[in-house]
Order: C-alpha cells, then sequence, then structure tokens
C-alpha cells in the first residue's frame, strides 16, 4: 500500500489501545506478512537514526503475531510520520565524555493487559546517544512501582555503557539518573520498604537499584 500522506507525530493518543478480539478485525495473511516485514524494518531503524519512532516501534512489536486493521492503520502513521521527515536526521554532540546522563521515564498500566511502558535515554551533551523503549514484564500496582521497573530494566544499560567508556579509557564520573517520580527516587535512593504490602520483588528491585 502506498504511503500518500505524511504525519506530523509517529503515533497518535490511542497508540497502546487495543481491541476486544471479538471486535477486531484480524489481517490476511499476506498484509500480516507486510506488517510483520515493516514492523521489523522499523525496529532496525527505530535503534540506529530514528530513535523518535522507537515508542510506536515498541507497540507494534508486540502485535506481530496477530495483527489487526487498527495495527495496519498505527504502522501506517509511523510510515507517514518518516515519508514528511525524512531528512531529519539524529544530531548528537557531547559537552563531557566522562558524564553520562540518563533519562529513564514509565507509563503505568497503558497497554491492553495494563503492563506498563518504559522509555530511558542517555546523553552526553545534546541528543541521545542509547536509547530503550520496551513493554514491561511485570505487573505493577502504581505509577512509582512502575517508575521503578523501568530504571530496574535500564539499570544493566546504564552499567554497560559506563563500562563501555571506562574500556576506551575514560575514567568515568557517577553517572546522573533523571526522573520525575519523587516516591520513585527515594526508593532507589534509600533502598528502603515504604510499605509492607510490597511483593518480594518489587523489594528486590529497590534494594539492587539502590546497590
Amino acid at each position: 500500500e502506498e504511503i500518500i500522506t505524511t504525519k506530523t507525530s509517529p503515533a497518535a493518543d490511542h497508540l497502546f489501545e487495543v481491541r476486544d478480539e471479538s471486535e477486531a478485525k484480524p489481517l490476511p495473511e499476506e498484509q500480516a506478512m507486510a506488517f510483520h516485514h515493516t514492523t521489523a524494518q522499523l525496529l532496525f531503524l527505530s535503534a540506529r537514526a530514528r530513535r523518535d519512532i522507537q515508542p510506536a516501534t515498541a507497540f507494534l512489536t508486540t502485535r506481530v503475531k496477530c495483527p489487526d486493521e487498527d495495527d495496519w492503520g498505527k504502522v501506517k502513521r509511523v510510515l507517514g510520520y518518516l515519508k514528511g521527515t525524512i531528512n531529519m536526521p539524529l544530531i548528537l554532540s557531547a559537552d563531557s565524555l566522562t558524564l553520562s546522563r540518563w533519562w529513564v521515564d514509565a507509563a503505568y498500566a497503558v497497554h491492553h493487559d495494563c503492563k506498563g511502558h518504559t522509555g530511558a535515554g542517555m546523553s552526553f551533551g545534546q541528543g541521545m546517544a542509547i536509547s530503550y523503549s520496551w513493554k514491561q514484564k511485570v505487573m505493577t500496582k502504581s505509577s512509582t512501582e512502575a517508575e521503578l521497573v523501568g530504571v530496574d530494566d535500564t539499570l544493566g544499560h546504564i552499567l554497560w555503557a559506563r563500562y563501555f567508556m571506562e574500556e576506551q579509557g575514560y575514567d568515568m564520573d557517577p553517572s546522573i539518573l533523571y526522573q520525575d517520580n519523587m516516591s520513585a527516587i527515594l526508593l532507589e535512593t534509600n533502598g528502603k520498604a515504604s510499605s509492607s504490602r510490597r511483593t518480594k520483588h518489587i523489594k528486590v528491585k529497590y534494594f539492587y537499584v539502590k546497590e
């Protein structure tokens, strides 16, 4: 199908909304294969040059097993956005190669199975040198827990980036992590439970992040 229109954003507000199986219209096999193929191409592209389509692409990867007509419209919107911004470059610059700044945020219960979504990125100055966007694998009971899970999922990448730069010969300063949830920040800083009702896997996460 030819993409003839352009879009100003890669996704609309209803990106994570999914119809009930009884209402959804599955794509024919050939069209479903085209959807799968295009999503794989977008995944390759989003990790290298077009980080701005990562949230939409991350959602599309959860729909490749049984895509419906709504998913087809969503992948067309991403392609329309790329068509309209095809000449927009990825610009990176560094103020300091010894100080990495990370931003991690989470959207609570946005997927149809009520799981959250994590976004994370690292910059040395301008532009994200590394960024990630993925569906969370565990259930959370609040936005604070979703933020905590997001940091826990990202921590391996934070440490990997630090160790990589050290192996290149840089004497790295402590990494800085930015969040917008004060409750999550306190848990991660102190490593103490604010409630005895928290499940074991959540407790493990904030003690791990503190360490």
